[in-house]
């Protein structure tokens, strides 16, 4: 069993001495046997010292494990007093935990013989350079045309190079997790996107994305899993699909300087949203559902002056409860059997996908608007532009003068709800 990655070796006597151990390096780390098997060592190797230290399996007091998920791990040692602390793939790490558990739990030498451990004295002593894992291309000139980029890579910077499109080699870094493409002339992604199982990052702004549809490569499943930050600044977007809200850990989305004059329905749907950026658009009001999102922050400066016309709201309901009052008071009740389904659904967050609904009532739940009292309402075409106060769901807000209360888009529920609006504006 081999373990490769950045190991420090912490002795844990040396700062009662003043003196500072030595920094991490690349290393293999090894488990085997000498000679005997049952006589179980970890074997740790270094470019520097590629013979290696050997440390029993029986010295091995504690293996700390709770920044796994982060790619840290730390091996215990009484004798030497050694900490080994390993930065790895999360992947190798739990892997190599895996086995030091089953290896700790066998006795004897004929419950070891089944196992499969290497002789570290057939082990090679060279260990080979550090494998890359970001690359910078600053020009068109430095990507590589026959040969591929190297598969151990995790993050992959290409901007300003005037590429239009993705081939086939972006496709085979199964470790990728950064792609920044920023101020090339990208007008769609292929959907390929799909075979980077680990990309949570993209970083897109300046290109031309808005000239195809974002659907076709943005809700790939992998995507929708893991993406965290989304950049699609100066991008020449009109529109947004509708099941945006998919993409259920997105924490940064980041959409200035584009052309959007309003927001999916269900974009409050993001259960994972913290910060959002919309300045400098054509935004005149936003969804009701965005009153569900809680964000650390939200920017919609620089967007038209609809969005600060505070007579507008007041204007919009008395117009509309002069037209509507009769119909209300007759129709309020009356509500079709696809309606008052489509409420508990998503009142109770029932989750649907295409095995469990056909497309049509996918799309109608996905473009359901929302009263100021959270309930959703159909039909979905937003019936007045109200003030809301997100103080209670975001920190800090980049707005104007009124900074905290926000326009949105709501249909009301009830004239209950229309008519308490009123009574607190």
């Amino acid at each position: 069993m081999r373990l490769t990655g950045d190991i420090q070796v912490y002795d844990r006597l040396l700062p009662s001495y003043n003196i500072p151990n030595k920094r991490s390096e690349w290393s293999y780390l090894t488990v085997g046997f000498y000679g005997k098997r049952e006589e179980i060592y970890i074997l740790h190797q270094t470019q520097r010292n590629s013979v290696g230290v050997k440390y029993k399996i029986e010295k091995l007091i504690a293996v700390f494990t709770k920044y796994i998920s982060q790619g840290k791990m730390t091996l215990r040692f009484n004798m030497p007093p050694h900490d080994l602390i390993i930065h790895s793939n999360e992947d190798q790490l739990r892997t190599f935990f895996k086995f030091l558990q089953k290896l700790m739990k066998l006795k004897g030498a004929k419950e070891m013989k089944y196992l499969k451990l290497l002789d570290l004295s057939n082990v090679p002593t060279k260990v080979g350079p550090k494998p890359k894992i970001k690359l910078h291309i600053k020009c068109k000139k430095d990507i590589p045309v026959s040969d591929s980029f190297p598969r151990t890579l995790e993050v992959l910077q290409m901007n300003n190079t005037g590429l239009t499109r993705l081939d086939g080699k972006f496709f085979r870094l199964q470790k990728l997790r950064v792609l920044n493409l920023e101020s090339n002339c990208l007008e769609t992604l292929p959907d390929q996107l799909s075979l980077l199982p680990c990309l949570r990052e993209l970083h897109l702004a300046g290109n031309f994305l808005g000239r195809s549809s974002l659907k076709t490569w943005l809700l790939a499943d992998n995507l929708q899993a893991e993406l965290v930050y989304l950049d699609l600044c100066r991008n020449e977007l009109q529109i947004l699909p509708n099941d945006i809200y998919k993409l259920r850990k997105l924490k940064y989305l980041y959409l200035d300087d584009n052309f959007l004059e309003r927001l999916p329905a269900s974009f409050g749907r993001l259960p994972a949203l913290k910060e959002l950026k919309l300045c400098n658009n054509s935004l005149t009001a936003l969804p009701a559902s965005f009153r569900f999102l809680f964000l650390d922050f939200v920017d919609i400066s620089r967007n038209p002056g609809g969005l600060k016309d505070y007579c507008r709201d007041q204007n919009l309901i008395n117009d509309a409860m002069i037209q509507d009052q009769a119909v209300q008071e007759d129709t309020a009740s009356l509500f079709s059997l696809l309606d008052l389904s489509a409420k508990e659904v998503l009142k109770n967050r029932l989750e649907y996908d295409r095995t469990s609904l056909p497309l049509e009532l996918i799309a109608y739940l996905d473009t359901a608007c929302f009263c100021v009292c959270g309930q959703a309402t159909f039909p979905s075409i937003p019936e007045e532009v109200i003030k809301f106060d997100f103080k209670r769901s975001c920190v800090q807000v980049t707005y104007g003068l009124d900074e905290y209360n926000l326009p949105i888009e709501v249909r009301f529920c009830s004239t209950r709800c229309r008519t308490a609006y009123k009574r607190n504006i």
